[in-house]
């Protein structure tokens, strides 16, 4: 069914231009977005605090802080994210407070 709809599509298709993702990244490398020059290296942490939002977790240590301040200078450093989040007994008692 997909192929009969893709053929449908190309020989009745009146565009002249096919756009694909190859495309999009070129019109990227030419014609670079002034937003995000030097901001490659962020993480989520880092992109709020450059927009002048609020960190979405306090800083737990010193050693947090300091890799924090280097990704905000440009530095790559390796980081582990967790995906997934146990939820705390304290939390489903502020929760179900609210």
């Amino acid at each position: 069914m997909k192929v009969v709809i893709m053929t449908y599509v190309l020989l009745t298709g009146q565009s002249s231009y096919l756009v694909t993702l190859g495309d999009a990244a070129a019109s990227f490398l030419e014609h670079r977005d002034p937003g995000t020059t030097g901001k490659c290296l962020f993480g989520r942490e880092e992109l709020l605090l450059n927009m002048g939002r609020a960190r979405s977790h306090p800083i737990s240590d010193l050693t947090e802080q300091d890799e924090s301040n280097l990704r905000l200078g440009g530095v790559w450093l390796p980081c582990t994210r967790q995906h997934f989040f146990s939820v705390h007994r304290a939390t489903l008692m502020i929760l179900t407070q609210v």
